[in-house]
């Protein structure tokens, strides 16, 4: 089982996804090839995590709603996850509100 430290009451579930447990998390991902919906808005996953989902999206073939808004995801991050838009060609939703990439201008 993985600790996210989450926080709790009987209104609402939070848990803060940091880099290392989010790669724990997103390995997972090969069990959950029907998963449609994945809203991490407002996690600091940065880099690193950005890069293990990357690595974690070829399982999901059916994703629909990817929401990475502020994550802290550089650029070392976002290429990794334009490289691997390939394996979600039914995703409707890119979510990426107050991300910082490509701070050095369009490479080629």
């Amino acid at each position: 089982m993985l600790d996210f430290g989450i926080e709790y009451n009987d209104t609402y579930v939070h848990f803060h996804l940091t880099p290392e447990p989010a790669a724990r998390l997103f390995s997972s991902f090969c069990h959950m090839p029907r998963l449609l919906h994945l809203d991490l808005a407002g996690h600091c996953i940065g880099d690193d995590g950005a890069i293990a989902l990357a690595k974690a999206l070829q399982h999901t073939p059916h994703l629909k709603h990817l929401d990475l808004s502020e994550n802290g995801i550089g650029d070392a991050g976002m290429v990794a996850l334009a490289e691997a838009f390939k394996y979600i060609p039914e995703l409707e939703f890119l979510g990426l509100e107050r991300i910082c990439f490509l701070k050095k201008g369009p490479r080629s």
